[in-house]
C-alpha cells in the first residue's frame, strides 16, 4: 500500500496541480479569445468582399480597389457623360462632338456584377500579393440622326469647306 509518504507527495502533486488549474484555464481562454476574434474579423472582411473589389483590383484599366459594383457604374456613366471626340484636321481646326449633342448614354449590362460575383470573397487575403483585373464591356445608346448630323457638320468632311479652306493655303 500506500505509506504516509507517498501519500503526501501525492496530495502536493494533486494540489500543485489544483492550483496551476485557474491559470491554465485563463491562458486557454486568453487563447480562445484571441482566436475567435481573429475568426470573427476574417468573417467580417469577407462579407465586405462579398460586394465589394478586392485590393488591387482594376476594371478596365482604372482601379476599383474595395468599390462595390455602384460606384463602379456610377464611374463609367460619367465618363459616359462627359464623352467629347475631337476631331484635329490637316490644318489645325477642330471639331468636337459632345455626348450631350447625341444623346449619349450608359447602358447597364451584368458585367460589372459578373466580375464581383466571379471573386471568391473568403480568398480576400490573396488580394495583398496579387493584382486581379477585369475587362467589361461599355454599352452605349445613343441618338443616331443627331450624330449623322454632327457628323454632317464637321469642317474636314464638308467639302465646301474644305475646298474653301485649301484655296486659302
Amino acid at each position: 500500500g500506500y505509506t504516509s509518504s507517498k501519500r503526501y507527495a501525492l496530495k502536493e502533486k494533486t494540489k500543485i496541480i489544483l492550483e496551476a488549474l485557474p491559470c491554465l484555464l485563463m491562458i486557454i481562454i486568453v487563447i480562445g479569445g484571441i482566436i475567435a476574434g481573429l475568426v470573427i474579423v476574417y468573417l467580417a472582411i469577407s462579407v465586405f468582399f462579398m460586394s465589394h473589389f478586392y485590393i488591387n483590383t482594376q476594371i478596365n484599366g482604372k482601379n476599383f480597389s474595395g468599390k462595390n459594383a455602384a460606384a463602379v457604374e456610377n464611374y463609367i456613366k460619367n465618363q459616359v457623360a462627359d464623352y467629347k471626340l475631337t476631331i484635329v484636321e490637316q490644318n489645325n481646326m477642330t471639331d468636337a462632338i459632345e455626348g450631350s449633342d447625341i444623346s449619349l448614354v450608359y447602358k447597364e449590362n451584368s458585367d460589372i456584377e459578373d466580375a464581383l460575383k466571379k471573386q471568391n470573397a473568403f480568398l480576400w487575403p490573396q488580394a495583398f500579393f496579387s493584382k486581379s483585373s477585369a475587362e467589361v464591356t461599355i454599352e452605349v445608346g445613343y441618338d443616331e440622326a443627331a450624330l449623322e448630323s454632327k457628323i454632317e457638320s464637321v469642317q474636314a468632311l464638308n467639302p465646301v469647306s474644305y475646298t474653301h479652306l485649301r484655296a486659302h493655303e
